[in-house]
């Protein structure tokens, strides 16, 4: 779980996925850190348990929903995401 957090450098470990928005580290709770700038893993990484080192932040990197005039709501997601800009990263 991710807690109340400054900016800072800080390493996770998780799996390696790919989510809409970018690609994704998945730690053992359950919970999703987006990967800043990196659309999706290399396929030899994709579905690994990885070791990913950045700054840590919580930001917007999801655009909010919108509901159109004919009442279709399009994706996206509320609020802040958890992110690591600047990512470097090796296999677990």
């Amino acid at each position: 779980m991710v807690r109340k957090m400054d900016e800072h450098n800080e390493t996770i470990e998780g799996k390696a996925e790919d989510a809409k928005a970018c690609a994704v580290v998945v730690l053992d709770s359950g919970d999703a850190i987006y990967i800043e700038a990196v659309d999706s893993w290399p396929s030899d990484i994709l579905g690994k348990r990885v070791i990913v080192t950045g700054v840590l932040k919580r930001k917007k990197l999801i655009l909010d929903p919108v509901t159109g005039a004919d009442g279709g709501i399009s994706q996206g997601a509320w609020g802040k995401q958890t992110v690591l800009e600047g990512a470097s990263w090796k296999l677990a």
